[in-house]
């Protein structure tokens, strides 16, 4: 994988998919995701929090269930609703239901008290572009709370 840093720990392959932790040189970056060379691949910025690691991996398995159109995809930390990359939530939204189902039943829950994606995400402690992929899969079923 092409990337601005070094191969810092674990590595871990899923079918035909690797995951690695990697150290960047840019402070905002926190993940890579490339089709080239095959297998697929994501460097995930070391050190992130626990939920955030995971947020890349499931928006790895996103990407690699639906490839993007350029075949690779930089993903950065996103701190407002302006800030949100589409890209990134259509493809947490074809993930996190089958690989974080305890996220989104906590999201649903979270939905009863707040209908702002920044409260629950902070109530929650997720990333904002995690509830709103999770918000975006619970409209399209009908599932939002009502309020």
């Amino acid at each position: 994988m092409s990337a601005n840093g070094r191969t810092a720990g674990r590595r871990v392959a899923v079918n035909r998919l690797e995951i690695d932790e990697f150290l960047f040189s840019n402070p905002e970056l926190e993940a890579a995701y490339t089709e080239h060379p095959w297998p697929a691949g994501m460097a995930i910025k070391k050190g992130l929090r626990h939920s955030s690691h995971r947020a890349r991996e499931v928006e790895a398995h996103g990407h690699y269930r639906r490839p993007p159109l350029t075949g690779r995809k930089f993903c950065y930390a996103c701190k407002s609703l302006e800030e949100v990359d589409l890209v990134s939530v259509n493809a947490i939204r074809r993930a996190v239901d089958e690989m974080e189902p305890a996220w989104v039943e906590a999201v649903r829950d979270a939905a009863r008290m707040f209908n702002q994606p920044d409260l629950i995400a902070g109530w929650c402690e997720l990333d904002l572009q995690v509830v709103v992929a999770i918000l975006m899969n619970l409209e399209a079923r009908g599932e939002l709370p009502e309020g």
